[in-house]
């Protein structure tokens, strides 16, 4: 990805990461006014979780899934298919 070589919050962000959750993994790193959050869903099986835990690592209600070019709205709750993968960028 041509992208995290640009992205101030990937090399030099303050991490932030919480603990798994119903098979979810998800981490944060911000800087500069740049914010990244990562959420891996580890599990078979479709997984929704509440986003107010994660409020720290998501700045605004709209990002881009780097991996897919695709807007994500986020609103209360996330829907996140199997092994699903996801790398927002705001």
């Amino acid at each position: 990805l041509q992208w995290r070589k640009g992205n101030e919050a990937v090399h030099f962000g303050k991490l932030n990461h919480f603990c798994i959750q119903n098979g979810v993994y998800a981490y944060g790193r911000a800087c500069n006014g740049k914010s990244v959050a990562v959420f891996v869903n580890g599990t078979s099986k479709e997984q929704t979780i509440a986003l107010d835990r994660y409020a720290e690592i998501l700045p605004r209600h709209e990002a881009t899934d780097v991996l897919t070019h695709r807007r994500v709205a986020l609103g209360d709750s996330l829907t996140m298919a199997p092994r699903e993968t996801l790398v927002l960028d705001f």
